[in-house]
């Protein structure tokens, strides 16, 4: 999806050491048919010596103890934190490093689209292109950096976002929905 209407070409993907899927095999389909520049980050290529041996955020960083009762939830939580600050630091750093100029970090369950609330408001300074557009996104983008960058020297540019949850269905639910042919296909 990025690939098409952000025109994506570099990707940095940092591996959690906790997952239990590894993307190597999607991302290696991608490198193979597009011009993608893949890199799968684990711990040991951006962070620190000191947390690769403790297994454990520097305690400035340990989230408050009474938010996590339990103390391997506080570990996991804090670890996580500190994994994710550090490896945005040493992403934005390798990108500075390359010379590009946009940057955008996203999960891989996060998708960047114009808003319904743009698409109604029609700002007399965009022109919105349809999703099926290459560069559809990117294109909006630079056009709002281009009217808003003589008003504001800011680097980065906030979007709004829709959180649809993390919570899994149960398989009872799913199966109460979907036909059971499709479990075994």
């Amino acid at each position: 999806y990025h690939y098409h209407v952000l025109g994506l070409r570099q990707l940095i993907v940092a591996v959690d050491p906790l997952s239990q899927d590894s993307p190597s095999e999607i991302l290696q389909k991608w490198r193979l048919m597009s011009n993608l520049d893949i890199a799968e980050w684990t711990d040991d290529n951006y962070m620190p010596a000191e947390f690769l041996q403790r297994g454990q955020a520097p305690e400035k960083y340990m989230q408050k103890t009474e938010d996590f009762p339990n103390p391997r939830d506080l570990l996991e939580v804090s670890n996580h934190r500190y994994r994710q600050r550090v490896f945005l630091a040493k992403c934005m750093k390798t990108f500075r490093e390359k010379g590009l100029s946009w940057v955008l970090h996203i999960d891989t369950d996060e998708f960047v689209v114009p808003s319904k609330l743009l698409r109604q408001m029609k700002p007399k300074y965009l022109t919105i292109p349809p999703m099926s557009q290459p560069n559809a996104v990117l294109s909006l983008l630079q056009q709002t950096v281009e009217k808003t960058s003589t008003q504001v020297n800011y680097p980065c540019m906030s979007m709004l976002r829709v959180l649809f949850g993390s919570v899994e269905s149960k398989r009872e639910e799913i199966e109460a929905n979907v036909p059971i042919e499709h479990f075994n296909a």
